[in-house]
């Protein structure tokens, strides 16, 4: 499974005007005139536009989101599992045959 989906990428590019200006989102001083990295942190410069949040859904957000329900889904029981004891709930160890000694 590959969570490195550059088509947004490639798509938004084709999509932005000739007179475009990519800036740096950590620095705001580092202005180019094509796509690239930021000379001084290396992050991924990004199209500096005057109109926000008319593009839709942020595809990164998206994925994030879908990241954080799913790690959080397999850590509750986890969480359960390992705290339990201290809060004095022993029954779920006992399901499982655990014996405090």
């Amino acid at each position: 499974m590959s969570s490195q989906d550059h088509t947004a990428h490639s798509v938004k590019s084709a999509t932005v005007g000739a007179d475009a200006k990519y800036t740096c989102p950590m620095h705001s001083q580092v202005r180019q005139a094509k796509p690239g990295a930021c000379p001084l942190c290396g992050m991924g410069l990004e199209v500096e536009s005057v109109a926000v949040g008319d593009e839709g859904p942020n595809p990164e957000l998206v994925d994030f989101t879908r990241r954080f329900w799913v790690a959080l889904v397999f850590s509750i029981p986890l969480l359960i599992l390992t705290m339990s004891p201290f809060v004095g709930i022993t029954a779920v160890r006992d399901f499982f045959g655990e014996r405090m000694s």
